[in-house]
This record gives C-alpha cells, sequence and structure tokens, in this order.
C-alpha cells in the first residue's frame, strides 16, 4: 500500500549480490541443459534469446525502468504457444514450463525470498496488507513435515514473461487470494519500487472512520454501528482486491482502539512514556506498543493491518 524506494532495495541486493549472481548462472546452466530438439523453430530461437539474456552479469537486478525496456524487446516479449502434443493430440510440458523450472522460481520461494523481503522489510501483502505472505506446503505427498514458501506476485506476469520470473524487481509479495484476483485483472497500476518521493513518502490508500460512528458506538457498545471508508489512489484497486470487504471484519480492532484512547488520556500517556523511558527504548516504540502496531507509512508492509490501525489511530487522536 506504499512504495518502496528503489535505492533501499539496491543497498540490499548488493549485500546479497554474490548468491543473487549463483541463481543466474546456475539458471543459465539449467536453460542450455533444456533440450531445444523438443520445440519447433519458433520456440528454438525464443529458448536462444532466453539463455543469452542470462548471459548478462546482474540481470536480475535490473531495475523497473530496464524490465520495461527489455519487455519492448520483440524477441523477448513475445513467448510462443505450446506447440507440444503426444501422438493422441494432448498437450506436453510445454518451453514456458522448462523455463520457469530452469530459473527454479519455486525453489526460491522458500530459500531465498524470506530473507530478501525480511532485509527490505516486507512481511504483509502489498495489495490488502491484511495477513503475511507466507504459505505452507508440505515438503513430500505424504510428509508431516511443512516448508514455509514466500508468496510473491509476478508484477510482470511469468506466463507472459517467464525470462522475468526471478528478477527481483518484479516480485510483489502478496497473499495467495490477492495474487489470484491479480491475475485476473489488468486494471492495476501500483508501482511497489519507486524513486518518486511522493509514492515512498505517503500512501495513495487511507483508512477513514465515518463522522459520528466514535460517538454512536460509546452510546450503543455495538462496534456494528463503527463505520469507516476505503480510499483507494489507484483505478480498480478496490474492485479488484474488496478491501473494504475484508476490513469491514476487524471492526473489532476499532472498538478496541476507541477504548486505548479512553484508557490513555493525557496523564496515562505521559505516564507510559516515562515508563519507556526508564527502559531506553526508542519512542516509535512506545507508541507502536499503544496502537499495536506499526505507526510510520514507511512501515506499512512490515505487519498486517498496519495501514488500517493507523489511520484509525490518527482519527481518534491517538497519534499525529
Amino acid at each position: 500500500m506504499i512504495a518502496v524506494h528503489e535505492n533501499k532495495v539496491v543497498q540490499i541486493q548488493k549485500e546479497l549480490i554474490s548468491e543473487i549472481e549463483t541463481q543466474r548462472k546456475n539458471a543459465l546452466g539449467n536453460l542450455k541443459n533444456i533440450d531445444a530438439d523438443l520445440f519447433d523453430t519458433t520456440e528454438q530461437k525464443y529458448l536462444k534469446y532466453i539463455i543469452d539474456l542470462y548471459q548478462t552479469k546482474n540481470l536480475l537486478v535490473k531495475t523497473p525502468k530496464e524490465i520495461e525496456t527489455l519487455k519492448k524487446d520483440p524477441k523477448l516479449n513475445n513467448m510462443p504457444p505450446n506447440s507440444r502434443r503426444n501422438s493422441d493430440g494432448r498437450q506436453l510440458k510445454g518451453l514456458k514450463n522448462f523455463i520457469l523450472d530452469s530459473l527454479n522460481y519455486k525453489g526460491l520461494r522458500s530459500s531465498f525470498y524470506p530473507r530478501y523481503f525480511h532485509k527490505i522489510g516486507i512481511k504483509a501483502c502489498v495489495y490488502c496488507n491484511s495477513v503475511l505472505t507466507i504459505s505452507t506446503e508440505k515438503t513430500k505427498p505424504r510428509s508431516i513435515e511443512y516448508k514455509g514458501n514466500f508468496d510473491v506476485d509476478h508484477y510482470h506476469s511469468k506466463d507472459d514473461y517467464p525470462f522475468l520470473s526471478i528478477f527481483l524487481f518484479n516480485l510483489y509479495p502478496s497473499c495467495a487470494p490477492c495474487n489470484r484476483k491479480k491475475s485476473k485483472s489488468n486494471k492495476i497500476k501500483f508501482d511497489l519500487y519507486s524513486d518518486d518521493p511522493k509514492k515512498v513518502g505517503s500512501s495513495q490508500f487511507k483508512f477513514q472512520l465515518d463522522n459520528g460512528s466514535k460517538a454512536k458506538f460509546l452510546l450503543t457498545k455495538n462496534k456494528e454501528d463503527l463505520h469507516f471508508n476505503f480510499i483507494s489512489g489507484t483505478t480498480g484497486f478496490q474492485e479488484t482486491f474488496g478491501i473494504q470487504q475484508i476490513y469491514e471484519t476487524q471492526k473489532d480492532v476499532i472498538e478496541e482502539l476507541i477504548i486505548k484512547q479512553h484508557m490513555y488520556d493525557k496523564n496515562n500517556r505521559i505516564s507510559l512514556y516515562n515508563s519507556f523511558s526508564k527502559l531506553n527504548l526508542h519512542p516509535d516504540l512506545y507508541l507502536r506498543t499503544l496502537v499495536g502496531n506499526y505507526i510510520k507509512e514507511q512501515h506499512i508492509h512490515k505487519r498486517p493491518m498496519s495501514k488500517f490501525m493507523q489511520d484509525i489511530a490518527r482519527d481518534l487522536g491517538i497519534i499525529n
């Protein structure tokens, strides 16, 4: 729900560049091992273009603008349809799937992406901000052991651009439901990575408590009397992800914030702050503890529901 500055991401990539380059080299070796004779002439040419591309040093850290330039390359922007059929006409594994397997996107979801995005500070879905981006699956079909996978949406679809599937600036951490909804929509234009001060300085989205909701709730003590609006800064965002409907189920969070507002009046807040000061903790941690979540917009991605809670807390005057 807010852009991350490209420079911050670039710095993390520099720290991990040796590992990222190993990913590229492994992918290149795997691509070269694909049996080109399985495919028709058009697919063979496309595979050669991808192999040539993966010869490029630091390929996987290309910026969003550089990725857009690659997309416009006529050799790369037209994934050939699957031509492989068996004797009875049924479709066999196509070149796209061979490429995706070679790049090891699925393996990186559990081995590298969790660490990478943790360093950047993204743990919650960048679209809905309501849940973590981790899913689990069994290590083997009948195993009782599970592994955690980091769910990411490919801003440029891996179906159309399989070679971009492990380009780091093409990966948007998201929950599985938002990922599915995003794949069916062509309406969303949300830049997770940006060098625009306006986009990284404040969110384009806002949750706003309705005037009068708090007063009515204090009379009825019924959380269903609490109403808010999700204000989207991006066309199609609400229509695609249903953000308003997701958070309509979380009115008890608003209820708790109103109670905190009344429990911690000015004197109580001063007392609480003084207690934190004795612990020699950062003032931001005092407010985060009071609200129950991160309180700066730049930290929205660190924890689910942070945007919702900080916006409502501002409306209630708990934070500025």
